[in-house]
């Protein structure tokens, strides 16, 4: 860009003045768009690109993106752009410049997300000279719901065979898709959300939770509180009597 500065001496007399000041010369981004897109493997989401571009801007023009969740207030994305800036042949010289970002879900979380971008140029305090323009499109991401349940089933919340089958399974999808599993504490247990409890009596209540596991990260779906009646037949007491009872005569009131 050329520009042309003249100086003339003021009028009237007296000392003269001298004044320094940075001069900073731009020009503010034209028609700014800023878009959306997801990045998914295997049909999947893992992803979400942010991206603004101006058709001319001087100097090459520098981004911020935001991201407000669920209607809160929206906080800075910290990750650093991507830039490409291409000269638009003109004299004076202006440049079309496009910003990007990716974020992972697992960065985003759950929620309906509305992205902003500022698009500026590379001056001092040039992002105060802008406003924010709103992505074409929001991205919803939400978990899927777990459940599970036991073969055979518990009676009055125990389960009085040795061994019951009990399945982690997803009651509906969410957006990216997970698979159900079992954990115990932190640590995953069983296989393809199938998990076999087994009687042990050291260990009066068993605990084990059915989760939804994606990119997203986890959430509990349902707690498995497996219970166990025990029968121990050294501990059975049978009381004697001197008296015999015949339990087959149907007229004896003792037997009945």
């Amino acid at each position: 860009m050329e520009t042309r500065w003249e100086c003339r001496r003021c009028s009237g007399t007296g000392a003269s003045v001298t004044a320094c000041d940075k001069l900073q010369i731009y020009a503010l981004p034209e028609n700014p768009s800023c878009t959306v897109s997801e990045d998914t493997e295997s049909g999947n989401i893992k992803s979400v690109n942010v991206s603004c571009s101006t058709s001319k801007v001087y100097p090459e023009a520098r981004c911020r993106f935001y991201n407000a969740t669920n209607e809160d207030n929206s906080v800075e994305i910290p990750t650093n752009p991507v830039y490409s800036h291409t000269p638009t042949g003109e004299t004076p010289v202006y440049y079309r410049s496009q910003c990007s970002v990716s974020v992972p879900v697992q960065e985003l979380g759950e929620g309906t997300h509305r992205f902003i971008g500022y698009i500026y140029p590379d001056v001092t305090n040039g992002f105060t000279k802008v406003t924010g323009t709103p992505a074409d499109k929001t991205v919803t991401l939400s978990f899927s719901q777990a459940s599970h349940s036991c073969r055979p089933q518990a009676v009055q919340g125990y389960f009085l065979e040795e061994s019951t089958n009990c399945t982690c399974s997803l009651s509906s999808d969410g957006h990216p898709r997970g698979t159900a599993q079992w954990y115990k504490g932190g640590q995953l247990v069983g296989s393809s959300g199938t998990l076999v409890v087994t009687r042990d009596r050291s260990k009066p209540e068993q605990i084990y939770t059915c989760r939804a596991v994606s990119d997203l990260g986890q959430k509990v779906g349902s707690t498995l509180k497996a219970k166990f009646a025990f029968i121990d037949p050294d501990s059975v007491e049978v009381e004697s009597t001197q008296d015999t009872i015949n339990i087959c005569d149907k007229n004896n009131d003792q037997a009945r």
